[in-house]
């Protein structure tokens, strides 16, 4: 489990939030980056997510994501989210931001390649940007849902895109 390898502090908190959220999601790096505080709103049943600067969007329209709570808090990327925003006194402003030494926040939002990094850091072998992305499909896949759920969640608009990011027989 990745997020078992996340260390205690302010960092390891955000980095805690952004696996289980990037899986949770199945967000690319990209718009995991993009994301404001304003965009989120939690409930009883888990995390609501407008999702404003995705690939393919047209006119400014939004996309909306759905996260489940998972009833064990030690990989509920709900609860993560909610740590990593009240240990860091986020309100408003990116939610992804860098942390220097010293658990030092910054304003600065993390970038996609920084998210990136932060996959690497965590996940050994041949890991990537789009590997919580996969792991999502993939799992999905193996639990049985249906195509256009998965698609629903991904936002791919068709069934061959999802299947490149299903991985059954190698580690994504």
């Amino acid at each position: 489990m990745l997020v078992g390898n996340c260390k205690p502090g302010l960092a390891g908190t955000r980095d805690r939030a952004i696996l289980l959220v990037g899986q949770g999601s199945a967000m690319r790096r990209s718009e995991l980056a993009s994301l404001n505080v304003d965009d989120l709103a939690f409930d009883e049943t888990g995390l609501t997510i407008q999702l404003r600067q995705y690939k393919g969007c047209r006119n400014g329209e939004v996309r909306e994501i759905l996260i489940p709570a998972n009833a064990e808090k030690a990989i509920c990327p709900v609860q993560a989210l909610r740590d990593w925003l009240a240990d860091a006194g986020l309100t408003n402003g990116p939610v992804f931001r860098y942390v220097r030494r010293g658990d030092h926040l910054e304003d600065r939002r993390l970038s996609g390649h920084a998210i990136a990094l932060v996959i690497k850091r965590y996940a050994a072998g041949d890991y990537s940007g789009m590997s919580l992305r996969s792991g999502f499909v993939t799992q999905a896949a193996l639990d049985g849902v249906p195509d256009l759920v998965i698609m629903a969640q991904t936002g791919h608009r068709s069934i061959p895109m999802v299947l490149r990011y299903l991985r059954l027989n190698k580690r994504s």
